[in-house]
């Protein structure tokens, strides 16, 4: 999985926050920069359809002035792109830890690249082992909210995990799945908009 990896867990109980006055009035005026993502299901966790998940995963960033944009299949990617794989084990040699619920990839010559074990995510939510079809605006918000934890981590790699919200250091039941006045708060917002004015050169791309 490369030489750095960052790590976040999931937390065994569940997590509560307060609301977030995030002020989506921030990025007004700022024309959004485009992040482009490769998603990659090859272990078929996510049996869906992605229409929902990409609008969750839009809407957490469209406040940072960021716009995510999914590569169709066959896209050649490039270093300002983001390789997102979705898996059923860790396959990092036990780096990751046993509670880990996604990891990134960066560093001079490393294609950016975000992992996240779908196990872990089901566990946090309460799923069952096996997948039913309601499940599916569930994991897709989960699954958005994971991914958006990532390329935060990718984009901006010296902020800090904060309490509450999205870049919270665990992530349990409720802020994967619980309403959300905006993801981040003002600052992080601001840290993370400022940090991918440089991007990709963060990645060492």
């Amino acid at each position: 999985m490369g030489s750095e990896l960052r790590r976040w867990t999931v937390g065994l109980a569940l997590c509560t926050c307060a609301p977030f006055a995030v002020a989506a009035a921030d990025a007004a005026g700022v024309k959004p920069r485009g992040l482009t993502i490769h998603w990659s299901d090859p272990e078929n966790q996510f049996p869906f359809g992605m229409d929902e998940l990409i609008a969750q995963a839009r809407a957490l960033f469209a406040p940072l002035g960021i716009e995510l944009n999914f590569a169709p299949s066959g896209t050649v990617i490039t270093r300002d792109h983001v390789q997102v794989v979705l898996l059923a084990v860790d396959r990092s040699g036990g780096r990751m830890g046993a509670h880990t619920m996604a990891c990134v990839q960066r560093g001079a010559g490393l294609q950016p690249a975000a992992w996240i074990l779908v196990p872990q995510v089901r566990a946090a939510l309460g799923l069952p082992p096996q997948r039913f079809p309601a499940e599916a605006p569930l994991l897709s918000r989960a699954l958005a909210r994971v991914m958006a934890h990532e390329l935060i981590h990718l984009i901006a790699p010296d902020l800090p995990h904060v309490p509450g919200g999205l870049m919270n250091a665990t992530l349990g039941r409720d802020l994967l799945l619980k309403p959300l006045a905006a993801a981040v708060d003002g600052g992080v917002a601001r840290a993370v908009r400022s940090a991918f004015e440089s991007w990709p050169t963060l990645t060492g791309a």
